[in-house]
């Protein structure tokens, strides 16, 4: 089994513009940025809703291109797995469309083996993206499921009737 190695050209080139867009996402459902600062393991950055501090996650897929998700599942490297982050976050290589679920979540999905581009036989954490919400960026303002311009994360499945995380409330 390996891991993908510390990449410094793929950070720079998708680190800044990941959080700006998590950030304008979070900030269109009313969290406010408290904290850029980030932490190496553990969380990218800080935001807040109603008192509460979360810590939030982002990947930027570059084999991601469209608005639609091109698999199934999402493969979250199973290195995140001491994430302390509360929020994830991926979106496309151009931050026009993303997921965002609970940490929780993640860490709730079945753990695969495969190879990539980059390694051989590393493990991911294999999340269903029937249980995801995709939101849209059109003209600077996020939906989903319709055209009307979201207030807040919506972590249910329109299509689910039972699922494990409805609020960021479930969260905490």
């Amino acid at each position: 089994m390996s891991t993908k190695k510390f990449d410094v050209a793929l950070y720079a080139k998708y680190n800044d513009m990941g959080i700006t867009v998590a950030n304008h996402f979070l900030t269109q459902c009313g969290y406010e940025f408290v904290d850029a600062t980030e932490s190496y393991k553990s969380h990218d950055f800080i935001v807040s809703k109603n008192g509460i501090n979360y810590k939030v996650e982002t990947e930027v897929s570059a084999r991601w291109t469209t608005l639609s998700f091109p698999y199934n599942t999402m493969s979250v490297p199973f290195r995140k797995k001491n994430s302390q982050a509360d929020i994830y976050i991926r979106m496309n290589r151009n931050g026009s469309a993303l997921f965002c679920c609970p940490m929780k979540q993640v860490f709730k999905s079945p753990v695969i083996t495969k190879d990539t581009c980059y390694t051989t036989g590393e493990k991911f954490f294999n999340v269903d993206v029937a249980d995801l919400v995709l939101y849209i960026a059109e003209d600077g303002i996020w939906t989903y499921e319709t055209d009307e311009p979201i207030d807040d994360i919506h972590f249910e499945v329109p299509s689910k009737k039972e699922f494990p995380f409805s609020t960021m409330a479930d969260l905490v």
